[in-house]
């Protein structure tokens, strides 16, 4: 936001206009004019001494533009009227992360010749706006028919803010506005939302502020269907280096064996999965899993394990069919491993494994398997 105080003169009151408005002043910022606020006949009161003074606070003084020897650019003129100092604002958060050009002018009310006026502003300063910070709550799996229950909560330093929110299911469909209940420049969102086909869909909760700053958070939604089938894979892919994890500071085969399904009536998938790259030394075994995810050619599972037989991990691992129908004829595989060193809060999580590191979690794996096969099989 960018604000400052302002005073405007005039000599006298221009009475040919056919309105009420005898100024406008506008911004032009990066070229485009904003308009920030009119003048009115009634805003010019007469004030100061009738001595050429310096503008007061509260009060206009008067003000002598001297004389000239070009009249046609300097008009000799008391400035006996005035709107004594006020302060404007405009928003400028369209333009954040640009260097602005900021020009202020005025647009008289086709003032006669004769009558002066003088623009005084002063105390220009940029408020930066404070934006909303969003943070989610923990998001259950559901059943496909099971409606999702998204929450988040959202603090803002500006305390004084208004917002509005927003969200974005995944599946190319919105709730906006989502119910929002707010006090003090905090509050909470809630809404419900039930996806069609299972899947893992990116959910994101994005808050505005009546300054239009925004802040969002987003999180995974796994919508499964214990019905869908069942996936297992045995063989090996390349392991790339990475050097910024722990566990891929060498290339080389990895070799895996997995299984994960729904048993009958069951909410909780089960299996075994085990991750090896013999270089490494590295050996990854599962303790559990948490969500099974089914969908055409490709399965997601998640859960938790072990490396070299110690600590606390947790997995995610996307399997692609190549020879079901859209698995386009390769089989492909991915493993994510990280360390859960605040199981509480999973901002403290750190990958120590990824053989398609940098990808998002939702995406397809690409690394070919080498030698073996994935197989979904539906039920």
């Amino acid at each position: 936001m960018l604000t400052f105080d302002y005073a405007f003169l005039s000599g006298q009151l221009n009475t040919g206009s056919s309105h009420n408005d005898f100024a406008v002043v506008q911004a032009l910022v990066n070229g485009q004019t904003i308009e920030l606020f009119r003048i009115s006949r009634d805003d010019l009161q007469p004030g100061g001494s009738g001595s050429t003074t310096s503008l007061q606070v509260g009060s206009c003084g008067s003000t002598d533009f001297g004389s000239a020897p070009n009249d046609n650019l300097f008009v000799t003129s008391l400035l006996p009227l005035c709107t004594g100092w006020r302060t404007a604002s405009v928003d400028v958060s369209q333009f954040a992360g640009q260097t602005i050009n900021l020009q202020l002018f005025v647009e008289e009310a086709g003032p006669n010749n004769d009558v002066g006026t003088f623009f005084a502003f002063d105390n220009i300063k940029f408020d930066q706006n404070l934006l909303p910070v969003v943070s989610l709550s923990p998001l259950a799996s559901v059943m496909i028919g099971t409606a999702t229950a998204a929450a988040g909560t959202f603090t803002d330093g500006d305390l004084t803010d208004t917002h509005t929110a927003k969200w974005t299911w995944g599946d190319g469909s919105t709730t906006d506005p989502a119910t929002l209940t707010e006090a003090g420049g905090s509050g909470s969102v809630a809404n419900g939302h039930q996806y069609a086909s299972p899947g893992v869909y990116a959910l994101t909760l994005t808050v505005t502020d009546n300054d239009r700053g925004t802040g969002s958070a987003q999180q995974s939604a796994v919508v499964y269907d214990p019905a869908a089938g069942l996936v297992t894979g045995l063989g090996w892919v390349n392991s790339p280096v990475v050097s910024s994890l722990r566990y891929m500071q060498v290339s080389g085969r990895a070799g895996f064996a997995f299984a994960s399904k729904y048993q009958l009536g069951g909410t909780v998938p089960v299996g075994l999965t085990a991750f090896a790259v013999q270089d490494a030394h590295f050996l990854f075994t599962s303790t559990g899993q948490q969500w099974l995810v089914v969908a055409g050619a490709r399965a997601q599972f998640t859960g938790l394990g072990k490396i070299n037989g110690a600590g606390d991990f947790g997995f995610l691992l996307t399997a692609l069919d190549g020879a079901v129908s859209g698995g386009g004829g390769v089989d492909r595989f991915r493993i994510k491993i990280w360390d859960r060193m605040n199981p509480a809060d999973p901002s403290d999580d750190v990958v120590v494994y990824d053989n398609q590191f940098g990808a998002p979690d939702g995406a397809d794996p690409t690394a070919p398997l080498g030698a073996g096969s994935i197989a979904i099989i539906k039920r």
